[in-house]
């Protein structure tokens, strides 16, 4: 199936599991997983937003060491570097790769140089999720270093749903593991990584409270 018809269908799934009475968390999980059909990746991060603020409020992860979170936190928040949340949600399209900001060169990224780099990691693709001027939430997909960049078709095909984002991100979270349950007519989500680590947690900034 081309790129622009999966990334059809995932926009379709995705509705439909914005509307299958999961709270914000196990949402979360399912959506990343049908993502991952279409995009795959070894590790995501899938959080969200005050949109009055853009401050980190909660986040769910798989494959994302506990304590890489306060440092991806603080490279948010505190540093300069490629790709921050609140400039991708000023774009048309709020996507991004790290590599093609980077011109090919991900070292040019102290995100990547200090915090990928031990992990094993290479490109990082995120996205932001809008409605009009206000971002909701944020999903990161990491890949392996032995694994290929994400493409340019990848980004172009991702399933922005503008509505159902707000849903996916507002309810209250729970904490536990992910559900088991496959989304609509796929099965299980597509990882190249053995070992599967996920969580469901509140985040803020350092000096946030």
């Amino acid at each position: 199936m081309s790129l622009p018809r999966q990334a059809d269908t995932a926009r379709k799934d995705i509705v439909q599991l914005a509307h299958a009475g999961l709270d914000s968390a196990a949402l979360r999980h399912v959506i990343a997983a049908r993502l991952r059909r279409a995009v795959p990746a070894e590790a995501y991060g899938f959080a969200t937003l005050d949109p009055a603020t853009m401050l980190l409020t909660g986040s769910v992860r798989d494959n994302i060491p506990d304590t890489t979170v306060a440092l991806l936190t603080a490279n948010e928040y505190g540093q300069d570097d490629y790709n921050k949340f609140s400039d991708l949600a000023r774009k048309a399209v709020p996507v991004g790769r790290l590599s093609a900001a980077t011109r090919g060169s991900l070292t040019r990224s102290r995100r990547y140089r200090d915090i990928f780099v031990p992990l094993g990691w290479g490109d990082e693709l995120r996205a932001v999720f809008t409605t009009g001027n206000a971002g909701w939430g944020f999903i990161c997909l990491h890949r392996e270093r032995s694994s290929p960049d994400f493409t340019t078709g990848e980004a172009a095909s991702w399933p922005a749903s503008p509505g159902m984002w707000p849903l996916a991100c507002a309810r209250p979270c729970s904490s536990g593991p992910p559900p088991q349950t496959a989304p609509p007519n796929q099965g299980p989500a597509s990882s190249r990584s053995p070992t599967r680590q996920s969580s469901s947690h509140s985040t803020r900034p350092p000096g946030t409270g």
